[in-house]
């Protein structure tokens, strides 16, 4: 699997690129293998406030649909 040269990072299932400050390093070659966003604090407080608005919803959802999301992220992920 290769890497694409960059990736955006996600807030709010929105995928934003405000910059592409961080390299990210393969520790076999030492060299940079993308690049992703370095959150600043204001990117950082909006998704504090994304997340207490979602607090909410989430809390109201019953734990069947919780484990779906779950489930969902992981295959994602893998």
């Amino acid at each position: 699997m290769s890497l694409k040269s960059e990736y955006p990072l996600y807030l709010a299932n929105r995928a934003k690129t405000p910059n592409l400050d961080l390299e990210v390093v393969d520790k076999y070659s030492g060299e940079v293998a993308t690049r992703v966003p370095l959150a600043s604090p204001a990117l950082i407080d909006e998704a504090i406030r994304a997340a207490d608005k979602a607090a909410g919803p989430m809390a109201e959802m019953k734990p069947y649909e919780r484990q779906a999301v779950l489930k969902h992220c992981v295959k994602r992920f893998t």
